[in-house]
């Protein structure tokens, strides 16, 4: 798969060290003069694989972490987005409530100095590759969709693929099997993952 490059950033760095002390709205100001500034930052879908975005039934996984805590989870959860955007994919990450969303927003505004992660809340007239909500986000085509919530979204089938992250907390055990039966009465067959403490994915 051909990796999309990133554009060319002329202060890139010095404008995240200042991220920490722009306002909600200044941040807000600050993302969508970035995209638009940079058209680049739209995906071209035919250099991935007609099999990534075309599958006729959507393929969903479960990755299994074997730490117990939510900041694994969320930290898991940049990761998956920082690889499939930088391989060409538009993601959408759901979450149960506002708050998460909000939560979810700045960890991707912090993730690694060396990285960045264009992303907004999703809105009807934002144009980021990676959106975060709590609702539904409509149909993206060719997305990537990281389920946070508790429950399956019943939009889930509108993505080519959704991935599921799970700690070994008894609460998110328990909803893993849930999660699990669901899909399978849905007529979906997961895929599940291990994940070791500090793996590669």
């Amino acid at each position: 798969m051909t990796l999309l490059p990133l554009c060319p950033r002329v202060g890139l760095q010095r404008d995240r060290k200042k991220i920490a002390h722009i306002n909600p709205d200044g941040l807000k100001k600050f993302t969508s003069l970035l995209f638009r500034r940079e058209s680049s930052f739209s995906f071209n879908l035919s250099s991935l694989p007609v099999s990534d975005y075309t599958l006729t039934m959507p393929r969903v996984t479960f990755y299994l972490l074997q730490q117990q805590s939510t900041k694994a989870v969320r930290d898991f959860a940049c990761r998956l987005t920082d690889k499939a955007w930088r391989s060409g994919m538009p993601v959408h990450i759901h979450t149960d409530n506002a708050i998460q969303c909000e939560t979810m927003d700045r960890l991707l505004w912090e993730w690694r100095e060396d990285r960045f992660l264009p992303h907004e809340i999703r809105s009807d007239d934002n144009n980021a590759p990676i959106t975060l909500g709590h609702t539904d986000p409509g149909n993206i085509k060719g997305a990537l969709l990281i389920n946070l919530a508790s429950g399956i979204p019943g939009f889930y089938k509108n993505f080519h693929r959704t991935c599921e992250i799970v700690d070994k907390s008894p609460g998110p055990v328990e909803a893993l099997r849930q999660k699990f039966r669901d899909y399978k009465t849905d007529g979906i067959k997961p895929e599940l993952h291990d994940i070791s403490a500090g793996g590669q994915h």
